[in-house]
């Protein structure tokens, strides 16, 4: 019977495999991508995936203690045994009768699946540097997931609008994560444990939400590093590594109005439900502009399709000013109302052409910008 190389539970190498596969490039013309490392490691075995472009890496413990030398096996193959081995499998890797064989053994079950080299298999984590910063991973996941929505498609030419946008704020005692599409943005403040120093950097979508699917539900601190083209961040035994998006994000805070003193204070709950009934018989959602008219304490959202089709509903809001007319894109309208945690909404106006602010009637240090439309 071959050596035992390491020796691992069901329940703890899934849940691992399943984590780094996100960085695995399974369409990879370079063999090693499409393969994730195990490497043992006394008590623990280390599980890595990496495209080059993003490397995660988790860690979960062994039955029995090991120091065997690291493996890397394909991916998929990998994922596939695992996920059909029964619940309670135990699962011992052992040396193939043939070099560059590992056999996977689970009661009476046995596969025999081909390895590639461990020394081959590349790293991107020992180009990390920059001084650490702690952060709550649940709020830095929160933020993430609130600016996602902003975000310009990646098929845009204005790849500095692909990605998030994160730089120190007040000093270092907070970080700005911000997006920005040109037709609306958001902007989200998180608090940090200890000053945050480096430079403004701009996070790929993709590393993003896998910052949010891997340690988003997290209640450990996350600690992060960031250097001239990385970010790394370390949380609950998992470590995510990404290239950042090599660009220069325009001056956001520039375009923020700051004569929006008409405001309205209404419930989002009501909000949204009236304009998903009035974009019910939007024909083009991204050119039909959706009507809003505010009177005192009411407000008259219409939409009028290109097509000849109409719809309008009537809600109520706190509201004293004069008549006050302005339309904007119903889609990105709910998309901005869906970010906000509150019940209720506080909306600033200036005129039918400036931007309206957006922010959540508790004290959080966020906000929220969507760009008025023409009405013809």
């Amino acid at each position: 019977m071959a050596d035992i190389l390491f020796k691992v539970h069901r329940s703890q190498i899934l849940p691992a495999i399943n984590a780094v596969y996100d960085a695995v490039d399974s369409k990879a013309k370079i063999p090693i991508l499409a393969n994730i490392l195990l490497n043992p490691q006394g008590e623990h075995l280390f599980v890595r995936g990496t495209d080059l472009s993003i490397e995660i890496e988790a860690e979960c413990e062994l039955m029995e203690e090991s120091n065997a030398s690291p493996i890397t096996l394909d991916g998929a193959r990998l994922r596939d045994v695992l996920r059909n081995l029964p619940e309670s499998a135990e699962i011992e890797f052992q040396a193939g009768p043939m070099d560059g064989q590992i056999r996977m053994r689970a009661g009476r079950a046995s596969f025999l699946i081909f390895s590639l080299p461990e020394r081959d298999f590349p790293s991107i984590a020992q180009h990390v540097t920059g001084k650490p910063f702690t952060v709550d991973v649940k709020s830095l996941s929160t933020a993430l997931g609130k600016v996602l929505y902003a975000v310009e498609n990646s098929s845009s030419d204005r790849i500095y609008l692909t990605g998030i946008f994160i730089h120190p704020y007040e000093g270092g005692d907070k970080i700005a994560v911000v997006a920005t599409n040109g037709h609306c943005m958001a902007v989200v403040r998180v608090p940090t444990k200890d000053r945050a120093d480096f430079r403004p950097v701009i996070l790929p979508v993709k590393a993003a939400t896998a910052i949010r699917k891997h340690l988003g539900e997290g209640k450990a601190e996350a600690q992060i590093r960031i250097s001239e083209s990385l970010l790394q961040i370390e949380s609950d035994g998992t470590s995510i590594i990404t290239n950042l998006i090599d660009a220069v994000f325009p001056d956001y805070m520039r375009v923020v109005p700051t004569g929006n003193n008409t405001v309205m204070r209404g419930t989002i709950d009501t909000l949204s439900d009236a304009a998903r009934r009035v974009c019910l018989v939007a024909g083009d959602v991204s050119k039909d502009a959706m009507v809003m008219v505010l009177e005192e304490n009411s407000l008259r959202i219409k939409m009028s399709a290109r097509d000849g089709e109409e719809a309008d509903d009537e809600i109520g809001v706190e509201f004293g000013g004069d008549k006050f007319t302005i339309a904007f894109n119903g889609s990105l309208f709910e998309k901005t109302l869906a970010t906000i945690v509150t019940s209720d909404v506080d909306v600033f106006f200036a005129d039918a052409s400036t931007a309206a602010i957006f922010k959540p009637t508790a004290l959080l240090d966020e906000f929220f910008i969507l760009s008025p439309m023409r009405i013809n």
